[in-house]
């Protein structure tokens, strides 16, 4: 009987824990400057001027990788997600200095909603993470926007951003990008470096991808 009840607090630590990080309704409202600029570098950068709409994600969302070690390895086995990061960008043989990985950790607990926070010149619309779920999956409805796009035969992109970590000058920056072109799907982190006035990328850290695509 006692350890029925263990097992059941254990059950319902859990699913409150993923609860709190994958239904939370709570984002934060407010992006800075320096993190637009970033954002608008990365779509200008990976769609060229032959993508005729951007689909955009309409709230941050970062790798299912960290969700997962915050909930279970962090808050019942007491591993670090920092540590995580750390060891993932070794293996991947990504050079990426620790205080960017902390920062990237403690900005992406929470989210922003970028829909009223960022907006690009070119032309772009806004999505649920739900209609570019079904995409991906290949179960578009006709009430998707997506639909839309692919029966008018209009070339586009489909990108989701993380939350951005910086080092305490916002000299350098740290962001996940998920994007999607004909179909292909690619994941990856983009390290970033702050020129004078202007941030360029540095280097790219694949999680999956790069895939050869005809632009």
């Amino acid at each position: 009987m006692k350890k029925n009840i263990v097992i059941l607090f254990v059950f319902i630590v859990v699913t409150m824990q993923i609860s709190g990080c994958l239904f939370n309704s709570g984002v934060e409202q407010n992006l800075n400057a320096e993190e637009v600029l970033i954002y608008s570098i990365i779509v200008d950068s990976v769609f060229n001027d032959t993508y005729k709409t951007i689909f955009i994600d309409d709230s941050t969302r970062s790798l299912i990788r960290f969700i997962t070690k915050s909930t279970f390895s962090e808050n019942l086995f007491g591993e670090e997600p920092v540590e995580y990061f750390k060891s993932f960008f070794e293996k991947k043989k990504c050079d990426v200095k620790k205080i960017l990985i902390k920062d990237y950790v403690k900005n992406n607990r929470s989210k922003y909603f970028l829909r009223k926070n960022f907006i690009p010149k070119r032309e772009h619309r806004y999505l649920p993470y739900r209609s570019i779920y079904l995409y991906k999956y290949q179960k578009i409805k006709k009430q998707n926007e997506l639909f839309e796009a692919i029966k008018n035969g209009a070339k586009f992109g489909i990108i989701s951003f993380s939350r951005i970590g910086f080092n305490s000058r916002k000299t350098e920056a740290l962001i996940e990008v998920h994007i999607h072109r004909e179909r292909r799907g690619e994941n990856f982190f983009i390290i970033l470096k702050k020129v004078n006035t202007t941030w360029k990328p540095v280097s790219n850290c694949y999680i999956y991808g790069p895939y050869s695509v005809q632009d």
